[in-house]
Parts: C-alpha cells; structure tokens; sequence
C-alpha cells in the first residue's frame, strides 16, 4: 500500500544520463545505415521487425542460411563500429 515502508514509490532513482544514450542511439542508427543494403534490410526485417528466418528468406528469395549468414555478419559489423 502507498506511503508502507516496503512500497516502491520510496525507493530513489538514479539519474538516468539521456544524452549519453540518445548519442548511443544515433551512433547505432547510423551504423545500421551504413551496413551494405542486403545486410541492413535483412537486419531491419528479422531482428528490429521480428521477421522470422523463414519469412525472411522467402521475402528475400534466397535460402534461411542466406539469411542466418547475413544476420550473423550485419552483427559482427554493428559491433564493431559502436564499440
């Protein structure tokens, strides 16, 4: 019940840095813009969308490795550039 001792509304919040984080999210933006065109709309479609692999490829029109491979390296690619 409000105003218990155990109630959350009493625990303090931390200040949360949104500017560090909007900068974090322009970066990743930007990164996904920059991927070459098949690994970003396979990216966007399966992983931002929740497109499953199969859908993909038939969408796609190529095999769920094709696919699979394609996530698997736009990936590796976004990890690497916000690091």
């Amino acid at each position: 019940k409000p105003g218990s001792k155990d109630c959350v509304a009493s625990i303090p919040v931390g200040i949360v840095d949104t500017q560090y984080w909007h900068l974090r999210m322009s970066e990743m933006v930007r990164a996904i813009n920059d991927l070459p065109v098949h690994f970003r709309e396979t990216f966007v479609a399966v992983v931002i969308l929740g497109v499953s692999y199969l859908d993909a490829a038939e969408m796609f029109d190529c095999d769920i490795g094709t696919i699979k491979s394609r996530i698997y390296r736009a990936r590796a690619t976004l990890a690497s550039a916000t690091e």
